[in-house]
């Protein structure tokens, strides 16, 4: 009897995990959309934004290059690991607005946040991945907000789509997937669907 429901338990499970990340989001701190960050940061005077990162990540040399995305300006950099011990350098009368680069780390330091009195924290659901993906880091309202040491710049999905639809012939693509995922014969089929023609 367990046996047959397993997938369905196991569904149960997962969903129950998956959720959980999510439970202190308008609870304990408030989430913003990254696409709205910048108009909740103009509305907003004298805060202080958290980038809870690497020390690598933060200044784009870490050495995995996926997570050197830059930061915001005038961020306060803060490892997760390390912001228990740290609380002392965060003025607890300012607004705080928590970013990482997917939002997972950032919601843990804005719950830590919570737990220690910090009473106006925002977290940046999606962090830096989210901005660079919906191509909000290219848009002329936040380049003043944003800054980076990496040599190369970001272009979202989207923006890639439109000037391949613009013009394909002035564009040089470069794949840098495994041969197994660029030929479609990788054993995951979910990541095989994922290139351009």
């Amino acid at each position: 009897m367990i046996m047959k429901n397993f997938p369905g338990i196991l569904l149960l499970l997962m969903s129950n995990y998956a959720s959980a990340q999510y439970k202190n989001d308008n609870v304990l701190f408030k989430t913003v959309d990254p696409t709205a960050l910048y108009k909740t940061l103009q509305g907003t005077k004298d805060y202080v934004l958290l980038d809870v990162r690497s020390a690598g990540e933060f200044e784009d040399t870490s050495s995995f290059s996926r997570l050197n995305l830059g930061h915001l300006k005038g961020a306060v950099n803060i490892d997760v690991n390390d912001l228990g011990k740290r609380l002392n350098e965060l003025d607890r009368s300012k607004p705080i607005f928590v970013y990482c680069s997917h939002s997972q780390r950032s919601r843990n330091a804005s719950r830590i946040l919570a737990d220690s009195g910090f009473t106006n924290i925002t977290n940046v659901n999606g962090g830096l991945t989210s901005l660079h993906y919906f191509g909000e880091i290219n848009k002329p309202y936040f380049k003043d907000l944003y800054e980076t040491k990496n040599t190369f710049s970001f272009i979202s999905p989207a923006e890639l789509c439109g000037q391949l639809n613009n013009d394909r012939a002035g564009i040089f693509l470069l794949d840098v997937r495994t041969d197994s995922l660029f030929k479609h014969i990788r054993q995951y089929q979910r990541r095989n669907k994922y290139s351009l023609q």
